[in-house]
């Protein structure tokens, strides 16, 4: 028994990933488990009959392990190993080598820094942002801080060997860094080779401004910040007085409208993928707080020029804005 074939390293989830297995028992049965490699977890099992071939599609199981969340940590180079699975297959005890799936769809060639947004964004105090390294080999950050007076100064912060095959973000968190400082430089490295550039803006931003995280399309999590707050409503149910009053308050719906500013085509079409997004939070006074999208709209179609988005949010009733 032997397995023939294997899905890619960094193949992604969402299409299939398949086991080719040849010379298996014709006259009896074998079993195919699918292995959490870090946690040496079963998490599936195929059992094949009187056949000597066998295929298996790994993607469903390597799915139910992932897990996004936007970071709160520090600013720097944070490990995300729950953004992807680690995989192996098993049978008759011979196991596979251990395969990394990603999470996005349609990513670059590695090494990459999966990103739906431009690269020259804006930064205000008590906001986060994030990037998504994809570098299996000597990730290097390297960041200048700008300052009002037209000093800089640069920093430099490098993913360590134990982690180069994990994903890692690099997270920007803007209360770090000293008051007077007016941007950010990055430069994301591959060994001595630039992999991409990106830039922040220190800026305040309008009362009711409302920051918004989600998961892309790439398997990065993007942030971006609303400007306008243009709705806050509640639901309360209609009741005909059966209904205990802690029902009701677990019925209780509460929808955040915003709405952003005129942005360029790239950054709408980006924007967009938030009602579509498996996963989307809000920032509030005390942290990131998981939300979910009702719809949106936009006009992208026959658009040349800059446009508007509006997205709606069903947010916990005891959630702080």
């Amino acid at each position: 028994m032997a397995f023939t074939d294997l899905p890619r390293m960094f193949d992604s989830v969402a299409g299939e990933l398949i086991y080719k297995i040849e010379g298996l028992d014709a006259s009896g049965y074998t079993d195919v488990r699918l292995i959490d490699v870090r946690s040496d977890r079963t998490l599936a099992l195929k059992r094949f009959y009187r056949t000597a071939t066998a295929e298996v599609n790994a993607a469903p199981a390597a799915r139910s392990v992932i897990r996004f969340s936007p970071p709160a940590g520090p600013s720097g180079i944070c490990p995300v190993p729950e953004r992807t699975a680690l995989i192996a297959a098993e049978a008759d005890g011979e196991r596979t080598p251990v395969r990394l799936f990603t999470a996005g769809r349609g990513l670059p060639p590695l090494p990459s820094v999966p990103t739906t947004l431009p690269p020259r964004r804006t930064l205000a105090r008590g906001e986060y942002d994030e990037l998504t390294l994809l570098v299996p080999d000597n990730c290097l950050v390297e960041l200048t801080r700008r300052f009002g007076d037209g000093e800089s100064f640069w920093e430099a912060f490098q993913l360590l060997p134990v982690t180069r095959t994990e994903p890692a973000a690099f997270v920007v968190h803007a209360d770090e860094y000293e008051p007077d400082t007016v941007g950010l430089d990055l430069v994301i490295r591959s060994g001595d080779e630039p992999i991409r550039t990106f830039a922040y803006d220190f800026v305040s931003r309008p009362a009711g401004a409302r920051r918004v995280a989600w998961r892309s399309r790439l398997g990065s999590i993007e942030h971006f910040t609303f400007p306008v707050e243009e709705e806050l409503s509640q639901t309360v149910p209609a009741t005909d007085g059966s209904a205990s009053r802690e029902a009701l308050l677990a019925e209780r719906t509460r929808t955040l409208t915003l709405r952003s500013g005129y942005e360029p085509r790239e950054v709408i079409a980006a924007l967009a993928e938030i009602v579509r997004s498996p996963d989307v939070w809000i920032a509030t006074k005390a942290g990131y707080v998981r939300v979910v999208p009702e719809g949106g709209t936009h006009g992208l179609r026959g658009c040349t020029g800059p446009t508007q988005l509006e997205i709606r949010l069903r947010i916990p009733e005891s959630c702080d804005l």
